[in-house]
């Protein structure tokens, strides 16, 4: 167990479109996203975004952190077709937590300190329509700790009934 997982927060937000602006400062349009729509013409998902934040109490700063976020589906991670071969959709990160410096000090210990990774799927990723799917988020391969947003793909519209 690691004892900055256990003591952060992850907050994971998946939506139309994300992204964090030079401050730091997350932007989100259409957030909250659990159901995503399927381009069966394309093959794949609609675009989506996934905006991770870690938040750390000043107890643990300064700190490095290992943070992975993994697609997962019936709890095996997901692979999808590569160049070469079928790859996992995992993506790992190394950040440096240390409080707000120009904060006054109580501020500094109230706040800690937090990092935002925004993954930007702008095409869509080739999905299975109908299926369920999770983005599980550790800090440091902690699994105790771990977050789980779970989603789904929807599956292609009912065909029209006729007679």
């Amino acid at each position: 167990m690691s004892e900055v997982a256990a003591a952060s927060d992850i907050s994971v937000v998946m939506a139309d479109f994300a992204n964090t602006d030079q401050g730091g400062k997350l932007n989100v349009v259409g957030g909250n996203v659990r159901v995503l729509g399927y381009e069966p013409m394309q093959g794949v998902t609609s675009r989506f975004a996934i905006a991770i934040t870690i938040t750390a109490p000043a107890s643990v700063l300064p700190t490095d952190l290992a943070i992975e976020a993994a697609l997962t589906s019936g709890g095996e991670v997901v692979e999808l077709p590569g160049p070469a071969e079928p790859q996992a959709v995992r993506v790992a990160q190394t950040a440096n937590l240390a409080s707000n410096s120009t904060a006054p000090q109580p501020i500094r210990d109230h706040l800690g300190a937090s990092h935002t990774i925004v993954l930007d799927f702008s095409a869509g990723l080739p999905l299975t329509p109908g299926g369920e799917y999770s983005w599980r988020v550790q800090i440091d391969g902690d699994r105790e700790h771990e977050v789980n947003y779970r989603f789904a793909v929807l599956g292609p519209p009912a065909p029209p009934v006729f007679g």
